[in-house]
């Protein structure tokens, strides 16, 4: 039995780079694996060739995690699978600290600390 075996997973800029690996990863051990990219078509389609190579039932998904429109269409692609498991966020430009552990965590009241929609969006998908 491979570690995740009937897992759902969602990875955020898996198009390219560490995410795509991660992707690759996770499906070459059980998992059905989202991929999330922003803008590079070809690059997700490649990716997801990768993880369906190595057994994987794959979604592609494009969106933008800093759009709240954008988070709930990207999760809803796990909608038939009945649920989705574990989300790999590995967006480029993060900066993503933590709220206290089990505390509400509302990203558009951060204080104005430069942080805008791209670096927000990640946490949003969090919440959803």
């Amino acid at each position: 039995m491979a570690v995740f075996d009937g897992l759902n997973v969602l990875v955020t800029g898996s198009a390219t780079g560490l995410g795509a690996a991660t992707a690759v990863g996770v499906a070459s051990q059980g998992a059905r694996v989202i991929i999330n990219y922003a803008s590079s078509w070809i690059e997700a389609e490649a990716t997801a060739d990768a993880c369906r190579s190595a057994g994987a039932e794959v979604r592609v998904v494009q969106g933008d995690v800093a759009d709240d429109a954008d988070c709930r269409r990207i999760v809803a692609a796990a909608a038939d699978w009945g649920r989705l498991d574990a989300l790999i966020n590995l967006r480029r430009s993060l900066f993503s600290p933590l709220p206290p552990s089990g505390a509400y965590f509302d990203a558009n009241r951060l204080p104005q600390t430069g942080l805008d929609n791209r670096e927000r969006g990640p946490r949003d998908v969090n919440k959803r």
